[in-house]
């Protein structure tokens, strides 16, 4: 397992970070349109490129927008640059904001006309900046609460500080400052919060009266509601890994979180209520982009339900968070950079801004300027997976479907199935709306002890098919009247399953509530954040990606005895595959006597989301009284990040028993039929 090198975004790695990206940029000149200069390391995925802008020689950090114009703060130097996207399609350069201080400004935001200018590296602090005319801005006041500033917010005529060194957080009253009257220096706080987490506070964000801080070790939420007149109280906490920045959803449920290090992810939480003055975070997802991509998450915002993200080697990641499902999935993605995660630097997209529109999101890139993107999302989900039913009745069965589109509704009347009986022609199945977000259709009548294989399809309105599952396979329904349960677990009780290894230095199979880093699972099949299941080797709270993941091998889950004598079973399990390389595979295999294995799957790649299958028994093995199933994965060579989950197994024997008697009269021949009289 190799691991990238943990670097949080603080002073003392800015000056190594200048280094590099001067290092890239002695070949250009010239300030202007730089087309071709962000070459996609990965696919755009629903987004183009609208334009890009350098001044080649800069390094850029963060990115906000007001307006027209999109202010890029400089890493390692004293200055903001402003760019004029009146046209997006042909930014320009409109003026630049010099602090006149050794500073690297770190962080900006832009409101009403000020831009406060986060300055680290120097005792200034912040800046407060007269921007009402962007083309000639003028420096206003210093605010000196705390010196090397990394993180500044505004909300409400209140201005929220941190120096990423502390665990303090400083709030100054701005709800009179004047900016035709400016004091020329601020340099007590109305309030200091002392004592955030056990390390240092990094970044924060206000929304609706809670202030959301990522103390680097934690996830800590205030209540501002009430700034005026108390020092906001804390409501409560949950416990993270360089937490390094987060922002809530407008309704407040739900907070993102993305942790900055070596393969950092981002972390759904949700914001339970406890009381008046007390909420409990519980963590619902976790989303990675594969670190051969990129090295670090570092920068979330959300609109709606909408998640972006700048991503260090992968430029901005759009995600979606289902509020039913309570999980991330990914809408969109366009990488800003030629660089990928492989070196462990954390090159790339510092900064998204998605608030002037989806099809005018702003991206700082540290070495190559600001990206102007399109974002298209173009997206339809289907969550049948939990309900499409191992059997059905041979009068015929009912299965549904969960549609969620995002980007474009759903046509209506194109929801569908495909259903193949025995491998015969497929029929076309339609599915009308129950409600929300739900279909349902009927499958035909078919005879007991066949099989059905079926698929699903629906349009949006923008004409794209989306189908299910999307690699073309099917999903096995077996048709029965009195289907029997052979065997069933879920993984809540130890029924027996034993676990082998075989050079195996790390992910060892066990059973109980996994801790999701992205590669692995946060919750068990039905989607319960505490549920059981068994998976590939467990981390701590907070533990990393990779940490414990399968290394070697393999490691073998192997099921207790099932009588399956009487023949004509179908088993049916859920899994959970991540392989950062698509090499290494997760094998199901299946033994009438213990010992003479025959593979009955393989799964590989880098699914990272449960997934149903089922399959005959009779197609691999004879019916047998010692039928076992076993489950195995191995990372060999090792140099991929390899996790695997199993839960929800099953064996179900199709229970139809053979015809004694028929007679439908049609032969004409009824002698054998007699009449009686009492």
């Amino acid at each position: 397992m190799r691991m990238l090198t943990q670097f949080p975004c603080r002073t003392q790695m800015k000056t190594t970070w200048l280094r590099f990206g001067l290092v890239a940029l002695v070949v250009l000149s010239g300030w202007g349109l730089s087309p071709g200069t962000a070459e996609a390391q990965e696919p755009a995925f629903n987004a183009t490129e609208i334009s890009t802008w350098d001044d080649p020689g800069q390094e850029f950090a963060d990115v906000w927008g007001a307006g027209n114009f999109a202010y890029l703060a400089q890493n390692g130097q004293r200055t903001v640059t402003i760019v004029d996207i009146t046209d997006p399609a042909a930014p320009v350069f409109a003026s630049r904001y010099d602090a006149v201080t050794f500073a690297s400004a770190q962080d900006v935001k832009v409101h009403d006309g000020l831009l406060f200018v986060g300055l680290e590296q120097s005792s200034a602090g912040v800046h407060v900046v007269d921007v009402r005319y962007p083309y000639a801005p003028v420096k206003l006041t210093d605010v000196t609460v705390l010196g090397s500033v990394h993180n500044v917010f505004y909300d409400e005529g209140w201005l929220y500080i941190v120096d990423s060194d502390t665990t303090q957080i400083a709030i100054v009253d701005l709800r009179a400052y004047d900016p035709d009257n400016p004091p020329a220096a601020i340099n007590t706080p109305t309030w200091r919060i002392q004592n955030v987490g056990n390390l240092f506070v990094h970044d924060i964000t206000v929304a609706n009266g809670r202030l959301y801080a990522s103390a680097w070790d934690s996830l800590r939420i205030y209540d501002v509601s009430n700034i005026a007149n108390e020092e906001p109280p804390l409501l409560g906490f949950v416990h993270g890994e360089n937490a390094h920045a987060a922002w809530p959803t407008a309704d407040g449920q739900f907070v993102v979180v993305a942790e900055e290090r070596g393969s950092g992810g981002i972390a759904l939480y949700e914001v339970i209520e406890s009381g008046a003055d007390e909420v409990t975070i519980e963590v619902r997802d976790y989303y990675i982009v594969q670190p051969e991509f990129a090295s670090s998450s570092h920068n979330p915002l959300i609109v709606g339900n909408r998640v972006y993200v700048s991503y260090y080697a992968s430029g901005i990641q759009v995600l979606e968070i289902d509020p039913v499902t309570k999980t991330f999935f990914l809408v969109a993605s366009f990488d800003t950079t030629p660089s990928d995660g492989s070196d462990g630097t954390f090159a790339g997209c510092w900064g998204v801004y998605p608030f002037l529109g989806e099809d005018l999101v702003l991206a700082s890139d540290r070495s190559l300027g600001l990206n102007v993107i399109d974002v298209q999302p173009n997206v339809l989900r289907f969550h049948e997976t939990a309900t499409v039913p191992m059997t059905v009745p041979s009068a015929g069965g009912q299965v549904t479907v969960d549609l969620q589109a995002v980007g474009s509704a759903i046509q209506g009347g194109s929801v569908g199935a495909q259903a193949s009986l025995d491998g015969g022609a497929p029929v076309a199945v339609p599915m009308t709306l129950q409600g929300g977000r739900t279909f349902a259709g009927t499958l035909p009548p078919a005879s007991c002890g066949s099989f059905y294989t079926v698929s699903f399809e629906a349009d949006n309105q923008l004409g794209t098919t989306f189908t299910d599952p999307p690699d073309g396979s099917q999903y096995l329904i077996g048709v029965a009247d009195s289907p029997t349960v052979l065997f069933e677990d879920d993984f809540s009780l130890d029924l027996g399953w034993t676990v082998d290894n075989t050079n195996l230095t790390s992910g060892a199979w066990e059973r109980g509530d996994p801790v999701g880093t992205g590669n692995q699972t946060e919750f068990d099949a039905t989607g319960d954040v505490n549920g059981s299941c068994y998976f590939t080797g467990n981390t701590a709270p907070a533990g990393g990606v990779g940490t414990n993941d399968v290394d070697g091998g393999p490691t073998v889950l192997t099921s207790p005895v099932i009588d399956h004598s009487a023949g004509a079973g179908i088993v049916s399990y859920r899994y959970w595959i991540s392989d950062s390389n698509g090499i290494d595979a997760l094998i199901v295999e299946v033994s009438a006597d213990g010992t003479n294995w025959v593979e009955a799957r393989r799964y590989a790649g880098d699914l990272r989301e449960w997934n149903r299958d089922a399959f005959r028994l009779e197609d691999f093995i004879a019916p047998s009284a010692t039928t076992q199933i076993r489950f195995s994965i191995s990372d060999e060579p090792d140099f991929s990040l390899v996790e695997a989950a199993v839960d929800s197994v099953s064996v179900v024997a199709l229970g139809c028993s053979a015809e004694i008697f028929s007679d439908d009269f049609e032969s004409g021949d009824t002698s054998e039929w007699s009449v009686s009289f009492p």
